[in-house]
């Protein structure tokens, strides 16, 4: 059998980047690699002010 070169795509997101290596249908493998940017202090903090503005209705809130 040849050798089976994988094929590898990168698709950009809001948060980094996804690379995914397919390879093919014969080996049935496909690897998903996640990256993610380092996120600001600033970021952080309104981050975490969106999801407890959601979750406090419910009575909850993210720890410190």
């Amino acid at each position: 059998m040849a050798d089976t070169y994988p094929i590898r795509t990168r698709e950009e997101t809001a948060d980094g980047y996804i690379i995914r290596t397919d390879y093919g249908p014969k080996q049935g493998v496909t690897v998903v690699t996640v990256h993610l940017v380092p996120v600001t202090d600033a970021e952080r903090k309104r981050i975490r002010e969106n999801i407890n503005r959601i979750i406090a209705p419910h009575g909850y809130k993210l720890a410190e």
